[in-house]
C-alpha cells in the first residue's frame, strides 16, 4: 500500500504534490519522489524518509519545475529499501520518456515477463512498477493513452496508476476491479489526483466542484482544454479493498466515494450492539488509526470514552517493521499509557485490526503496568487469516496469527481478560456490502477476489480505441 498524487495544468505543481504528499504521509513512510515536466524536460527527486525530510529546505521551483508532477509515497512490501526502490520510476521509450507511480501490486509479472522476452527485451528481478513500464514502451503505434490501455489489457492484479510523459501527456488510471483506490478533483484550470481525498486538504481554497473517483478498468488523461476518460477493460464487479476503509484511509478523506468517519462509525457501532462489554469504566482506541473506532465504541456502548494510550507521531507504522524483536521495540517506542486514566478501571481497548497480536500483547502488558484492572480488545475487522496478494504486506501467511490459533488463543497469547472480533456478517454490513459483492474481503475468508484464469481484455492488446 503506497500513495500517489499528481498536479495537472496548475502552477508550481511540484509543490502542490509535496503538500499532497504530506498529508497522506500516513501511507508510506520509507520514501518519497515527485517528478515534473517543464516544457519537454522532466525532473526528478526522491529520497528515503519523510516528505519533510527529503524535501527540506527544498528550492520546488527551481529545481522541480513546471506545471504538471507526479509523487509518490512508499510503503515496503517486498522490495528492498534503497533510494532506488522509491518511485516515481522513469521508463525510457521510443517516445520519449514515461514516469510511473504506482499503487498495488501486477500478479502476472511472470508472464509479462515471458511478453518481453519474445519481444526481445531481456528482463530480470524488476519491481512490477517497473515491468509494468517495460511493458508500456514495448508497446507501438497510438497516443500515451493508447499505450498504457493495451498494456493494462494485458496486467492481473492491483494497480492506481498515475504518469508523467515527455511530450506533457498526464493520466491516472485505476485497475478494472478497483481495488486500490484514486480521487480526482478540479484545481483553477488543472486537475489535481490522490489515493485519497485528504491530500487535497491543503489545497482547499483553489478546488472546484466535488472530487471524484477514478472509475475501475478506465484511463484519465488531462490537457489543458480538459480530461479524456476511456475505458480499456470490460465492465465488471468491483471488489475494492475493505482494509483500506479500516486501516490506511484517514477518517475525514473520500476513497471509493465512501467518508473514512461513517464506516469506522457503522463498524463500531455493529461491534458494540454484538459485543458489549459489562462493568467496563472507559473505552479507548489505539491511535491514530482507531481512535475514531474507540470514540463511536463508546458511544454507542454507553461507556466513557478517554486518551488513555497515547502515540509518538514520529513512530512508523509497527504493521509494517521487519522482524518480531523490531516490532516489540517499536510498540514501546511508539505508544505510552496514561496511569492516571487507566490505574484501576476496567478498560476495553479498540483497535482496527489484530494481524500479527504485536502491538496489542505489548499494549495489554502496558496497561496492566499502569494498574489497569481489567483490559477487554474489541476489533472491528475480522481475523485475518490469510495472505493478501494485491497490495497489502502479508504475504508471509505463518506470521498472521490467525493462521494457527482460534479467537480465544489469541486472547490468551495477548493476555487479555477477553477478545472479540468483528463478525464477517456485521463487517460487510458496515461496509454497506451485504452481499459482499462489492468489497475485497480475502485476507478474512480466504475467497480469491478474481477468477483463477481470467482472459485478458479483448485479445491481449487492449480495447479497440474510440
Amino acid at each position: 500500500m503506497c500513495g500517489n498524487a499528481g498536479a495537472f495544468g496548475v502552477p508550481n505543481a511540484s509543490t502542490k504534490v509535496a503538500k499532497m504528499l504530506k498529508a497522506t504521509q500516513h501511507r508510506g513512510q520509507e520514501g518519497v519522489g515527485i517528478v515534473s515536466a517543464h516544457g519537454k524536460r522532466m525532473f526528478r527527486e526522491r529520497g528515503l524518509g519523510l516528505v519533510a525530510e527529503v524535501f527540506k529546505g527544498f528550492n520546488f521551483e527551481a529545481s522541480l519545475p513546471g506545471d504538471r508532477a507526479i509523487g509518490h509515497v512508499r510503503y515496503p512490501t517486498s522490495s528492498a529499501s534503497v533510494r532506488s526502490s522509491v518511485q516515481p520510476y522513469f521508463t525510457m521509450t521510443p517516445y520519449g520518456k514515461l514516469a510511473l507511480g504506482h499503487n498495488g501490486t501486477i500478479t502476472n509479472c511472470r508472464s509479462l515477463a515471458t511478453d518481453l522476452a519474445l519481444s526481445g527485451e531481456l528482463v530480470g528481478a524488476i519491481p512490477d512498477t517497473e515491468m509494468m513500464g517495460r511493458h508500456i514502451a514495448c508497446n507501438a503505434g497510438g497516443d500515451w493513452t493508447s499505450r498504457l490501455r493495451r498494456t493494462f489489457g494485458c496486467i492481473e492484479g492491483a494497480y492506481s496508476v498515475v504518469a508523467l510523459a515527455e511530450d506533457g501527456t498526464a493520466l491516472a488510471a485505476v485497475d478494472p476491479y478497483g481495488f486500490r483506490p484514486l480521487m480526482a478533483v478540479r484545481c483553477g484550470d488543472g486537475y489535481l489526483v490522490a489515493s485519497e481525498t485528504a491530500a487535497f486538504a491543503p489545497l482547499k481554497g483553489r478546488l472546484v466542484g466535488e472530487p471524484w473517483a477514478i472509475a475501475p478498468g478506465t484511463i484519465e488523461t488531462y490537457r489543458p482544454d480538459g480530461r479524456d476518460v476511456r475505458r480499456f477493460a470490460r465492465h465488471r464487479q468491483t471488489r475494492y479493498c475493505s482494509f483500506e476503509l479500516v486501516y490506511f484511509a484517514r477518517p475525514d478523506s473520500i476513497v471509493y466515494g465512501l467518508w473514512g468517519s461513517q464506516i469506522r462509525r457503522a463498524l463500531a457501532e455493529r461491534l458494540a450492539a454484538r459485543f458489549p462489554q459489562e462493568g467496563a469504566d472507559l473505552a479507548v482506541g489505539v491511535p491514530n488509526s482507531a481512535s475514531h473506532f474507540g470514540l463511536y465504541y463508546a458511544q454507542a456502548s454507553g461507556l466513557h470514552f478517554d486518551l488513555g494510550i497515547s502515540r509518538n507521531n514520529y513512530a512508523g507504522r509497527v504493521f509494517i517493521t521487519p522482524g518480531q524483536a523490531a516490532r516489540e521495540e517499536g510498540v514501546r517506542e511508539k505508544f505510552n499509557v496514561d496511569e492516571s486514566i487507566v490505574r484501576g478501571r476496567s478498560v476495553v481497548v479498540v483497535d482496527d485490526s489484530l494481524i500479527r497480536g504485536t502491538t496489542s500483547r505489548e499494549l495489554t502488558l502496558m496497561l496492566r503496568r499502569a494498574g489497569a484492572r481489567e483490559v477487554h480488545w474489541r476489533i472491528p475487522s475480522p481475523l485475518v487469516p490469510f495472505s493478501c496478494h494485491w497490495g497489502i504486506a502479508t504475504h508471509e501467511v505463518e506470521l498472521l496469527v490467525a493462521s494457527r490459533m482460534t479467537e480465544d488463543q489469541i486472547c490468551g497469547l495477548i493476555g487479555a481478560d477477553s477478545l472479540r472480533f468483528q463478525t464477517m456478517e456485521d463487517y460487510r454490513a458496515g461496509l454497506g456490502d451485504p452481499d459482499g459483492t462489492r468489497f475485497c474481503y480475502a485476507c478474512f475468508d480466504g475467497e480469491s477476489p478474481v477468477p483463477e484464469h481470467e482472459p485478458p481484455c479483448a485479445d491481449c492488446a487492449g480495447c479497440a480505441d474510440g
